[in-house]
């Protein structure tokens, strides 16, 4: 139960979001969160296998860069 509940609690507060980002003129977009922190900002490449960054990682150079 405290699963859905916090379910829940995320719609409603990507639909204040929404709302609210429409009410200003502003574009929301809501972004799939697999691999975010494993994708390079710059041209898309996601680290894999043993190159997988961990929790301990703040800092990466892409390997296409």
């Amino acid at each position: 139960m405290a699963m859905s509940v916090s379910d829940v609690g995320w719609r409603t507060l990507l639909a204040m979001l929404s709302y609210k980002a429409e009410l200003y003129g502003r574009k929301f977009l809501t972004v799939n969160p697999r691999n975010t922190t494993q994708t390079c900002s710059d041209c898309g490449h996601v680290l894999t296998g043993k190159n997988k960054l961990t929790l301990t990682d703040r800092k990466w150079t892409c390997p296409n860069a």
